[in-house]
């Protein structure tokens, strides 16, 4: 027995060149074949080849949860999964039937009511989403239960734009003010009022909040102390904006995305390929999706400048964008959610829900998160028939 004679180590690596089906094989060699086949290290490479594990995961995994009930489909919960192989055997095969239910359109649908007029804007975490508002307020929901927990009010206007981060939650509003607010306690931390007209989109970082406005500015502020740091000028408008590193890049009514430096206020580069506004924008540090009233979604590379390429299938102006290194997932006017696959850009299959304009969506691993002027939350979960690992 040749891997016998090897070290642990040395085995493993040769067993990671090999894939899950020869893995299956190889189990029913021997005993010790079978316990080098299960080794938790050999299935989180295999995890990491196929879905890009970087070193952290985002999932609150229980790390006693094993494979054994999971494949009896037992279990309902951590307590119930009887110890046997590693936990990354048991993400990896839950992943696979995570996106088994993509694949399939194998989901379930939730609407969260509570808003009395179109919601604008969310964000969602493992515990939370919260909401802003139409009607003047923001709303927090517990993710589990889909119960709105509580109602800050605080704008005199409609609440466009949010993000939150570990410490604050920050809001723009249509009456020209943005709110600093404690994450833990809800409380407003200050109130500021240097814009002159509706705040359309604010980001936040460890030490800054970014904004743009319809008096054609955007605005760095230092989040801690909340003071005015510099003004950005914008010929028409900024409709959405991105904050990642120390890059801003904002998205105008005269259908040009600009690349601005955070650090200095420099206006980077100007991107030009859209016919009409752009509407929404998302930016990972290298690619830039924009979305706009041309009905289409734009791909570019930041670093080149280059339009690589652009996706057709809205028939409306395209409001919300989010991607990851699997999925761009756009939401429009037209009331569809569409879903496409980042690599080959084909329109894999569309959701049909809400009953108005979609203004907002985020997706995980798991499930996507919308909101629409048809007053609703709509919450399309994938994890259907899934151990609630997926938040």
């Amino acid at each position: 027995d040749i891997l016998y004679k090897l070290p642990n180590e040395i085995a493993i690596k040769i067993l990671s060149y090999t894939n899950c089906n020869c893995i299956s094989s190889i189990s029913r060699v021997s005993k010790y074949w079978y316990q080098l086949s299960n080794d938790n290290s050999l299935w989180k490479q295999f995890y990491s080849y196929r879905w890009e594990y970087t070193g952290k995961t985002k999932y609150n995994y229980n790390k006693n949860i094993k494979l054994k009930s999971i494949q009896k489909k037992k279990c309902k919960n951590y307590k119930d999964i009887e110890t046997i192989v590693g936990i990354w055997k048991a993400i990896y095969y839950l992943h696979v039937k995570l996106d088994s239910n993509w694949n399939n359109k194998n989901y379930c649908i939730c609407s969260m009511l509570g808003h009395t007029d179109s919601i604008y804007c969310l964000q969602y975490d493992n515990n939370k989403i919260i909401s802003g508002s139409r009607d003047k307020t923001i709303k927090i929901w517990d993710l589990k239960t889909n119960e709105c927990i509580k109602t800050l009010e605080g704008h005199n206007g409609s609440v466009l734009t949010l993000q939150f981060n570990e410490k604050y939650l920050v809001s723009g509003s249509s009456d020209n003010t943005i709110i600093l607010w404690d994450i833990k306690t809800y409380k407003i931390i200050k109130r500021i009022t240097d814009h002159e007209d509706s705040v359309l989109n604010v980001k936040l970082n460890e030490n800054y909040i970014v904004s743009s406005s319809k008096d054609h500015s955007i605005r760095i502020w230092d989040i801690h102390t909340g003071n005015f740091i510099r003004k950005l000028e914008e010929n028409n408008g900024a409709n959405a904006i991105q904050l990642k590193d120390n890059i801003i890049v904002s998205a105008s009514n005269d259908h040009a995305i600009r690349i601005w430096s955070l650090s200095t206020g420099k206006l980077l580069k100007t991107l030009i390929g859209h016919k009409h506004a752009i509407s929404c924008i998302f930016f990972d540090g290298n690619i830039i999706i924009s979305g706009s009233s041309d009905c289409t979604l734009k791909i570019w590379n930041l670093h080149t400048s280059e339009l690589l390429y652009t996706l057709y299938g809205h028939t409306e102006l395209v409001r919300t964008i989010q991607f990851n290194s699997k999925k761009i997932i756009s939401g429009s006017y037209d009331r569809t959610i569409k879903i496409w696959d980042f690599n080959t850009r084909q329109l894999l299959f569309s959701l049909d829900g809400h009953l108005s304009k979609i203004f907002c969506l985020q997706f995980s691993d798991s499930k996507i998160i919308s909101c629409s002027s048809d007053n609703r939350i709509i919450k399309w979960d994938f994890s259907r028939d899934i151990l609630n690992l997926f938040p």
